[in-house]
């Protein structure tokens, strides 16, 4: 499990939790260049989760939420087609599955886009957004993508 630190914040009636994730060895993948591609994404995932719990976003706020997005979708197509491939050439017993679940990602990218181009950017759409990508992490880098560690290991 990750090791997430929880700030709770009101928000008028309501209280939000706000998980920030911490790097940790246990994401470690093996692969230096794929490590640091998930750390990025980390630090990413928590900015733009800050901006989640501002009950009057600032102009600057929003540019981190588009410019988020912006970086999410270039991280999707080159991470996913990296770590593919390098699972691919050592191959890795999890190269297939990674590859439909990164698909799966892609497709639930496209459809908020889709979304956020029909209704705008609403906070319970871009909230939801911010709840798949922390179980993605949690349950995809976790349980899949770290498969590729022996696998590193026995090649070199």
């Amino acid at each position: 499990m990750l090791e997430p630190r929880f700030q709770t914040r009101r928000r008028g009636l309501r209280e939000t939790i706000i998980v920030m994730l911490l790097w940790n060895e246990k994401f470690a993948t093996g692969s230096p260049v794929i490590d640091e591609q998930h750390r990025e994404l980390i630090r990413h995932l928590n900015e733009f989760e800050g901006m989640l719990i501002k009950t009057n976003p600032t102009t600057q706020d929003i540019v981190v939420i588009i410019e988020f997005l912006d970086f999410l979708e270039k991280y999707v197509d080159a991470h996913f087609s990296y770590e593919e491939d390098c699972m691919e050439r050592h191959r890795c017993p999890v190269h297939q599955k990674n590859v439909h679940a990164h698909q799966q990602f892609r497709e639930l990218f496209q459809k908020f886009k889709r979304s956020a181009r029909k209704e705008g950017f609403r906070l319970p759409m871009l909230t939801e957004l911010n709840q798949v990508i922390n179980v993605w992490i949690q349950e995809h880098i976790l349980a899949v993508d770290t498969s590729l560690k022996p696998c590193l290991a026995s090649a070199a």
